[in-house]
C-alpha cells in the first residue's frame, strides 16, 4: 500500500494511514485479546508435554539402562588399549626375547594344562598325606613343575627393564604365590 508519507516499511505498515484500500484492510486481524488465550493454552500444552517426557525419561532410566551411554562405555572399552606387560620389558637382551616370543607363551600354558591335569592323577592315585611320603615318580613330577615356574618367573623377571614393575604386574605376583606354596609343599613340608 502506499500513503500519502511514501513507501511505509512493512514493519510501520498501518492499514488507517492508506489512502488507497488494501487487502489487509478487507481481512479481519486478530487481536490482542484472542492472542493471548491461544499463545497461553499452546505454552501449557508445551509445558505438559515436556513435563511428561521428562517423567517417562525418569522412569526409563531407573528401569533400564542408557542405551546410548552403554554404547559408549562399550566403545571406549573396546577401543581401550588392553594392559600388555611387554611394554615394561626391555628392548635388548635374550631374557625379554624369551619372554616376548609366543613359543614361551604357549609352553608356558601348555605346562600349566599338564600340571592340572597331574594334580587329578596325583589326587587320584597317591594316597600318602604329604609328598615326603609319596612314591619317587610323584616326588619327581612335583620337582620338575616347580622347576619349571620357577624358570619361568625368573625369565619374566629379568626380562623387566625396572624391576619393581614386576610387583606393578598382578600376573606376577599370582605366579610367585603360586610358586612360593608350590615350594613350601614340595621341599619345606617334607
Amino acid at each position: 500500500c502506499s500513503s500519502s508519507r511514501g513507501n511505509v516499511a512493512l514493519s510501520e505498515f498501518n492499514p488507517k494511514h492508506c489512502s488507497t484500500t488494501c487487502p489487509i484492510e478487507s481481512q479481519e486481524t486478530p487481536r490482542e485479546e484472542h492472542i493471548q488465550p491461544e499463545f497461553q493454552q499452546l505454552m501449557k500444552r508445551r509445558f505438559k508435554r515436556r513435563h511428561k517426557r521428562q517423567k517417562r525419561q525418569q522412569l526409563q532410566e531407573s528401569i533400564f539402562p542408557d542405551a546410548q551411554n552403554m554404547i559408549e562405555r562399550l566403545t571406549w572399552a573396546m577401543t581401550e588399549t588392553s594392559y600388555d606387560v611387554t611394554c615394561y620389558y626391555k628392548t635388548h637382551g635374550i631374557f625379554q626375547h624369551i619372554a616376548r616370543s609366543t613359543v614361551f607363551e604357549h609352553s608356558t600354558l601348555l605346562v600349566i594344562i599338564l600340571n592340572l591335569f597331574w594334580i587329578a592323577y596325583d589326587l587320584d592315585y597317591d594316597s600318602s598325606p604329604a609328598l615326603s611320603s609319596a612314591p619317587l615318580l610323584f616326588k619327581e613330577v612335583a620337582s620338575i613343575f616347580c622347576l619349571w615356574f620357577f624358570g619361568e618367573l625368573f625369565v619374566r623377571f629379568m626380562a623387566f627393564e625396572h624391576k619393581q614393575n614386576w610387583i606393578r604386574d598382578p600376573w606376577c605376583v599370582f605366579d610367585s604365590v603360586i610358586l612360593v606354596l608350590m615350594l613350601f609343599e614340595s621341599y619345606v613340608d617334607a
